[in-house]
Order: C-alpha cells, then sequence, then structure tokens
C-alpha cells in the first residue's frame, strides 16, 4: 500500500463513523460493512499514521486527541470529495461544448458611477 493510499474515502467513511457511532458494531451495522473489514481499515490507519487514534473499551471507542485531529481532517476531506462530485454533475454544456454557466457579480452603487 502507498503512503497515502490509506486516505482512500472508503476507510475514512469507516473512521469516521466509528468516531461518529462510538462503536465498531454500531458503525458495521450503519454502513452494512463486516465488523473485522472496519477494524482492519482502522488498523492500516493507525500503522500508516504511526499514531494510536481511538481508545478502546468494552463499551465502546473514543477519539484520542491525534483521532481528533484526523477526525476532522476526514470530515473535510469526505466533504470536499462530495463537493467535487456535485459541481462536475451540475456542470452544462452547450452544443459546442463551452461550459454555460454565468457569474454574477455585485458592485455597490458608489462604485459604479
Amino acid at each position: 500500500m502507498s503512503d497515502q493510499e490509506f486516505l482512500n474515502p472508503k476507510f475514512l467513511r469507516y473512521f469516521v463513523t466509528v468516531s461518529d457511532k462510538g462503536s465498531i458494531l454500531s458503525a458495521s451495522i450503519e454502513l452494512n460493512v463486516a465488523q473485522p473489514s472496519i477494524t482492519r481499515s482502522i488498523q492500516i490507519i493507525e500503522e500508516k499514521l504511526n499514531k494510536k487514534l481511538f481508545n478502546r473499551t468494552k463499551k465502546g471507542v473514543t477519539l484520542t486527541k491525534e483521532g481528533e485531529i484526523f477526525y476532522l481532517n476526514a470530515k473535510s476531506i469526505l466533504s470536499y470529495n462530495e463537493k467535487v462530485i456535485e459541481n462536475i454533475k451540475t456542470i452544462k454544456f452547450d452544443e459546442k461544448q463551452k461550459i454555460v454557466d454565468q457569474i454574477t457579480i455585485g458592485i455597490p452603487t458608489t462604485l459604479s458611477y
């Protein structure tokens, strides 16, 4: 696995869901993914970062300080990915393959004279 391959959206989604649910079992149910797959994905992330991201207890998991930082970044990456996909889907082309979009620029009336 390459140095940054562990940042793939699937692993990030698993990590974020486990963080949000506080439990690998709850995350596996929500994601409809086997627990070992989620556990292994998190182990890969932790190994690549050489950081412990979760405190594990019998009641579930909580984020470490490093985990909290990674969580915020993972959420940003996933959000950005969604925006990229949404932007690409909403672009419209005319027959000559030019992007058809309008940009509206607001100028205060004091500057327009």
